[in-house]
C-alpha cells in the first residue's frame, strides 16, 4: 500500500489529501456535540422545539408503528407538515440505529449535509477540472487551481450558517440535498457525449416534482429551473424539439403530482387539499405572499423590496459579508461566462439562481434560515467565477465602456449591501436589546465591506494579482466562519434541553404527556405525548379549539401530564392542573412548567 502512495503525482496526492482531511473535519464539525442547545434564536432562527414537530411522524412510526398515534384518532392529525417525507423516513430508520436521541434526531440532517457537500465538491472539481483542459494559459494549471479546489472545500465544509443546518432537522437541508441531487442527475442524463431523449426530458420533471412534494414545498422553484433547462436542450436541436421536450417534462411533473395524491392519501387517510386547508387559509400562513391583500402597487413594490432585502440578509450573508460581496462581484462574471460558452450546466445552476430569487422577491418565510438553501449554487456559481476572473479583466480592460458599466455595478453593491446591513443592525438592536450580534462578528464585517471595496476596485484597476484576490478571499471566508463555529457551537456548549428531558423522564415514563411543548420533549423518555398546538392557528378561533381539545382529552381520562407555558398557568389549573417543577428548554421560550394533572382538583371548564 505504501508502495502505491509514493506512485501519486501531485494532482492526485492533494486530491487523496483533501479528502481525507475533509472526511475527518466532516465528521467532527457534523457530531461534536451534536446533543448540545442549538444556537441562539437570533443567530440562527432555528427552534429545537420545532426541530421535532417537523418529524412527528417518524415519532409516530417508531413507538407505535403508525404515522400518527393511533390511541387519539378522536383529535386532529399530529401531523405538523406533510410535504417532508423523506425528512421523515430518513429520521426513522436513525432512530431505529441509535434511539430516540439526539443522535438518532440528528444524524439524519448530517447524512443529507454529508451528500451536499459532495455533490458540491464534485461540481468544483469538474468546473477546475474542465478549465484546465480548455485553458493552455499555465496561470490556470498552476497551484492556483489547488487553492481555489482547497479553499472551496474548506469553506463548504466549515460554514457557519450550513454548518447549523446540518445539526438541526430542519426541512431546509432535506431541500438543498434535493436541489443538488437533481443538478448532479440533469448533469449526469444531458451530457454533451450523451443523447437527449424525450424519456431523460420525462425523467427529469418526475424528479423533479418528487423533489418539490416529497421533500418540501418551498422548491417549488425548481420546477421552472429545470423545466427552462429541458426546454433549452430541445431548442438546441430544432424548435418543435425544445416544445416536446417542455411536454414530456410537464407530463413527468403530473406523473409526480398524482402519484404523491394517491400516498398522501394512503397514508393520511385524507386527500391532501382537504387536510391543508385550514392552513391554506389560515391568514398567517396567507400573509406570507407579498400578493397577499394588495392595495397598490406602491405596496407591492415595497413587499418585493422587503423580501429582497431579506434574501440579502439571510443567514449565510449576514453572518458573513464577505461571502455576499463575493457573490455578487462574482454574478456579472459567471453571466459574462454563460454568455460566450453557453455550457448548459452553467444555464441550469443560474436558472435555479434565478427563479430562487424570485421565489423569494414573493414571500417573506423565515428568510434568515430557509434561504441557506441558495448557498451550494451560490458557492458553485463563485467558484465558476473565479476560474473565469482572469479571462473577464482581460476583457474589460480591452472594453472601456464595459468597464465603466463594471465599475457601477460594484459602487451599486457596494452601497446596497451597506445600507441594508445597516438597517439590519439597527432593527437587531432594536428587537433583540442586549441579544444583537457579538462585536467581532460586526466589527468583522464592516471590516470586511470596507476591505473588500478597496480589494476589488484594486484587482479591476490591475493593481494586485488574482492569486492575491483569492488568498484573500479565503483568509476572510475562513477566518470568520471557524470564529462562529467556534464561538456559537463548539467552544463552552450547552445542554439545557436534553437535560430538561432527562431530567423528567423518571416522572412521565409510562404517561400521558399531552400538549404545549409537550412533543417537543420526545427524547430520552418514553411518554405517550400527543396534541401539537400548531395544528391550531392562533387565527380562526384555533386557541378556543386547542383548549376544547383539550378539554376533550380530559374528560377521555387520557392526559397525565402537560409540559407548558408558564403563561397558560392560570387556565391549566382551572381545568385541574398542578404546577410540579420549572424547567428551561430553550431561551426562545424561556421557562415551561411541567403541570400534572389532578381530577378533583378541575373545574367548571372541563364540564
Amino acid at each position: 500500500m505504501l508502495k502505491h502512495f509514493k506512485k501519486l503525482d501531485n494532482k492526485h496526492l492533494l486530491i487523496f489529501s483533501l479528502a481525507a482531511t475533509g472526511i475527518i473535519l466532516f465528521i467532527i464539525t457534523r457530531i461534536l456535540f451534536l446533543d448540545s442547545d442549538l444556537p441562539p434564536f437570533f443567530i440562527s432562527t432555528y427552534s429545537g422545539f420545532d426541530e421535532m414537530k417537523y418529524v412527528l411522524p417518524a415519532f409516530n412510526f417508531y413507538e407505535n408503528g403508525f404515522w400518527r398515534n393511533p390511541g387519539f384518532n378522536y383529535l386532529p392529525s399530529d401531523f405538523y407538515n406533510t410535504n417532508n417525507w423523506v425528512e421523515n423516513i430518513i429520521t426513522f430508520f436513525t432512530f431505529q440505529i441509535f434511539g430516540e436521541n439526539y443522535y438518532g434526531l440528528r444524524i439524519a440532517p448530517v447524512l443529507a449535509s454529508f451528500v451536499i457537500v459532495l455533490i458540491t465538491v464534485w461540481f468544483i472539481y469538474t468546473l477546475i477540472s474542465k478549465n484546465n483542459k480548455e485553458n493552455t494559459d499555465n496561470y490556470v494549471n498552476s497551484k492556483n487551481s489547488q487553492l481555489l479546489l482547497t479553499g472551496f472545500f474548506l469553506f463548504i465544509i466549515l460554514e457557519f450558517s450550513f454548518l447549523v443546518a446540518s445539526r438541526v432537522n430542519e426541512p431546509t437541508i432535506y431541500s438543498m440535498m434535493a436541489m443538488m441531487a437533481l443538478l448532479y442527475i440533469a448533469q449526469f442524463m444531458f451530457k454533451d457525449e450523451k443523447p437527449a431523449t424525450h424519456t431523460k426530458a420525462f425523467l427529469l420533471g418526475l424528479f423533479s416534482m418528487a423533489g418539490v412534494l416529497f421533500f418540501y414545498i418551498t422548491n417549488l422553484f425548481v420546477i421552472p429551473a429545470f423545466g427552462l433547462f429541458v426546454l433549452y436542450i430541445g431548442l438546441r436541436k430544432k424548435f418543435v424539439t425544445g416544445i416536446t421536450f417542455g411536454f414530456s417534462f410537464l407530463l413527468g411533473v403530473a406523473l409526480a403530482f398524482v402519484v404523491f395524491l394517491l400516498t398522501f392519501k394512503m397514508i393520511v387517510g385524507q386527500g391532501y387539499f382537504d387536510y391543508n386547508m385550514p392552513f391554506f387559509l389560515n391568514p398567517e400562513f396567507a400573509s406570507r405572499s407579498n400578493l397577499h391583500d394588495i392595495t397598490s402597487l406602491h405596496q407591492l413594490i415595497y413587499r418585493i423590496i422587503r423580501s429582497i432585502a431579506a434574501f440579502l440578509k439571510t443567514n449565510i450573508f449576514r453572518l458573513n459579508m464577505s461571502f455576499l460581496i463575493l457573490f455578487l462581484f462574482s454574478l456579472p462574471i459567471y453571466i459574462n461566462k454563460i454568455l460566450l460558452k453557453r455550457r448548459p450546466v452553467d444555464i441550469l445552476v443560474f436558472s435555479l439562481f434565478v427563479f430562487l430569487f424570485i421565489q423569494a422577491s414573493m414571500m417573506i418565510d423565515f428568510s434568515f434560515r430557509k434561504l441557506t438553501i441558495v448557498f451550494p449554487v451560490a458557492v458553485i456559481i463563485v467558484a465558476s467565477a473565479f476560474l473565469h476572473l482572469k479571462e473577464f479583466l482581460n476583457n474589460i480592460n480591452k472594453n472601456k465602456r464595459l468597464k465603466r458599466i463594471m465599475n457601477l455595478y460594484i459602487y451599486s453593491f457596494f452601497l446596497c449591501i451597506t445600507v441594508v446591513w445597516v438597517m439590519h443592525l439597527i432593527h437587531v438592536y432594536h428587537s433583540f436589546k442586549h441579544n444583537v450580534l457579538d462585536n467581532i462578528t460586526i466589527i468583522s464585517n464592516c471590516i470586511a465591506i470596507l476591505f473588500f471595496s478597496i480589494l476589488i476596485k484594486t484587482l479591476i484597476e490591475n493593481k494586485i494579482s488574482v492569486k492575491v484576490f483569492y488568498r484573500c478571499a479565503f483568509c476572510f471566508l475562513l477566518s470568520l466562519s471557524i470564529y462562529l463555529d467556534a464561538k456559537y457551537i463548539f467552544i463552552n456548549p450547552t445542554f439545557k434541553y436534553r437535560d430538561t428531558m432527562k431530567e423528567i423522564s423518571h416522572i412521565v415514563d409510562g404517561k400521558k404527556l399531552v400538549g404545549g411543548f409537550s412533543l417537543g420533549a420526545r427524547l430520552y423518555n418514553n411518554a405517550d405525548t400527543f396534541l401539537n398546538p400548531s395544528r391550531y392557528s392562533p387565527f380562526l378561533q384555533g386557541e378556543m379549539e386547542y383548549w376544547d381539545a383539550m378539554k376533550i382529552i380530559i374528560k377521555k381520562g387520557d392526559v397525565d401530564y402537560t409540559l407548558s407555558s408558564l403563561e397558560d398557568r392560570d387556565i391549566l389549573e382551572e381545568l385541574g392542573f398542578d404546577l410540579k417543577g420549572i424547567y428551561i428548554m430553550e431561551e426562545v421560550y424561556g421557562k415551561v412548567g411541567l403541570f400534572k394533572y389532578n381530577n378533583e382538583k378541575a373545574g367548571s371548564l372541563v364540564n
